[in-house]
C-alpha cells in the first residue's frame, strides 16, 4: 500500500507507528473481526479492511473470548524486530506543521483564519516500529468485548467512568462537555476519566474473587467478565454514541421530555424549528 502512494500521515503524527482499528460485528448469522488500517487514504475502503477471524453464533463474550481472544492477545505481543521498512515513490515532503492545531477546509471557524487546510501525506520512507490500536464495535458487542454488564449498568459507557444517574443532572445542567459555543447556555456536567485496562482488570478479579455476586457490580465498575483487548484502552475504545443515546433517553427520561430538553439547550429561533417537527431526537 505505501509503494502505491496509498498510506497517509497527519502532520505531527508519528513516522514510525501504525494505527489500526480492531473492530467486530455481527452480520446476518456470524460474528466477525477485522483490521481496519487507519493510515491509508480511503479508511473506509475495502482495501483498508482485512478480515482475520469470524465464527458463527452472536456477540456474545465467551464465543468470543474462545475465538477472537488469542488474537487480541497475539496484536499486544508483536516478535522481537519487529519493523516495517518501505520506499515509495509516490511519496512527498512533510507538510508544514501549524503548532499541532488541525484545521479542516469545511469548517466555516477554520477556513476564517484565512490558514491553508490541514491534510495528509505520504513518507518518501516508513520505518514501521510501533502498532497504536483502537477498538471498535456496535454497543452490545463493544460491552461484550470489554467485559462489561452492558450499557445500562451504573457505569454504563464503555469508554468512561460516568455513572448512569449523571444522565439526570440537577437543574441548570446538562450532559455535555464545558463549551463556549452560543448555544451552551446551560451549565456542562463535564468529562469522566476513561476506564483503563489496570482497572477492567483488577476489577474483575476482585469481581469473581468475591463470588461473581451482581450486588457487587457497580462497585467493580461493571467489569463482571475478562477484558479481552490487551493494550491499553484508555482514549482507545471507539464510542458507538447513537447506540448510547437511544437507550439512555428511553430510561432516564420520558419520551415525551427528551424534545424539551434538547429545545432547551437551543436558540429561540431553532426550538421552534424543533417542536414543530416533533419526533425523536
Amino acid at each position: 500500500m505505501h509503494t502505491a502512494g496509498d498510506m497517509r500521515w497527519w502532520p505531527q503524527q508519528a513516522h514510525d507507528t501504525l494505527h489500526i482499528a480492531v473492530t467486530m460485528d455481527k452480520g446476518d448469522i456470524s460474528t466477525k473481526m477485522q483490521l481496519v488500517f487507519l493510515n491509508t487514504e480511503h479508511p473506509q475502503s475495502p482495501r483498508a479492511a482485512l478480515p482475520i477471524a469470524l465464527f458463527e453464533g452472536p456477540e456474545e463474550h465467551e464465543l468470543m473470548e474462545e475465538v477472537f481472544g488469542p488474537l487480541y492477545l497475539a496484536l499486544a505481543s508483536p516478535p522481537a524486530g519487529f519493523a516495517i521498512n518501505s520506499r515509495s515513490e509516490h511519496g512527498t515532503e512533510e507538510p508544514v506543521g501549524r503548532g499541532g492545531v488541525y484545521r479542516s477546509g469545511k469548517c466555516e471557524v477554520c477556513v476564517a483564519t484565512g490558514e491553508p487546510a490541514t491534510v495528509a501525506w505520504c513518507p518518501q520512507v516508513i520505518a514501521i516500529r510501533h502498532v497504536a490500536y483502537t477498538y471498535g464495535g456496535d454497543t452490545v458487542g463493544l460491552h461484550e468485548l470489554l467485559g462489561l454488564s452492558g450499557h445500562m449498568g451504573t457505569y454504563f459507557c464503555a469508554c468512561c467512568m460516568a455513572k448512569l444517574d449523571s444522565l439526570r443532572p440537577p437543574a441548570g445542567t446538562v450532559h455535555a462537555l464545558p463549551s463556549d459555543l452560543p448555544w451552551a447556555l446551560k451549565k456542562a456536567v463535564g468529562e469522566e476519566p476513561f476506564r483503563l485496562l489496570e482497572d477492567l482488570r483488577q476489577w474483575n478479579q476482585e469481581y469473581v474473587e468475591e463470588g461473581e455476586e451482581k450486588s457487587r457490580m457497580s462497585q467493580k465498575g461493571n467489569a463482571i467478565r475478562r477484558c479481552l483487548p490487551a493494550t491499553e484502552i484508555a482514549g482507545n475504545t471507539i464510542p458507538p454514541v447513537l447506540h448510547i443515546v437511544m437507550a439512555m433517553c428511553e430510561k432516564v427520561r420520558p419520551p415525551s421530555s427528551v424534545e424539551n430538553t434538547y429545545c432547551e439547550l437551543l436558540s429561540t429561533d431553532n426550538c421552534k424549528v424543533g417542536r414543530t417537527r416533533g419526533g425523536a431526537r
